[in-house]
């Protein structure tokens, strides 16, 4: 982006989002992973926070955005520092912002529609075990594990 693009664009903030979307089929948890366009890399709903949103604001607009889902985000405990160089490529923030947290959230589609964006070119309901094993980044690994736990302790819907 040039100089002259930053009034009409938003601002990327210093954070991450990642949102886990799950659904229970038959009696077991399963899990939306997707698979990115330009990378080719399986992950969750992923993105940086705009101007000032908060992270759970990111998290549902990412949500729209990638996947035309309107339901509302869980928060996490998972929060992961991640080098920004690992998201955006560069030292977007210079020196000040080396490590951006990334905020995990989970959402329910059980029984709804959506639509992948053109950031993704597949799109598979799978098992924890799949999920791990096809998963690029620990963060994603460790936030499904999260969801999976609390579902178990029907902490989830």
């Amino acid at each position: 982006m040039n100089h002259n693009d930053w009034s009409t664009s938003p601002m990327r903030a210093p954070f991450q989002v990642l949102v886990v979307p799950y659904r229970r089929a038959f009696d077991a948890l399963e899990f939306l992973i997707l698979q990115r366009a330009d990378s080719h890399k399986w992950q969750w709903v992923a993105g940086g926070g705009e101007d000032d949103e908060t992270p759970v604001q990111a998290a549902q607009r990412e949500l729209v955005e990638e996947l035309s889902a309107t339901s509302a985000v869980r928060p996490l405990a998972t929060i992961s520092p991640v080098p920004v160089v690992n998201i955006t490529g560069e030292l977007t923030w210079g020196y000040e912002h080396l490590i951006v947290m990334e905020h995990a959230f989970c959402v329910n589609l059980d029984g709804q529609e959506f639509t992948l964006s053109s950031e993704h070119i597949s799109a598979r309901w799978v098992g924890l075990e799949k999920a791990g094993s096809m998963l690029e980044f620990d963060s994603n690994r460790t936030a499904a594990w999260e969801v999976k736990t609390l579902s178990e302790g029907g902490l989830l819907a």
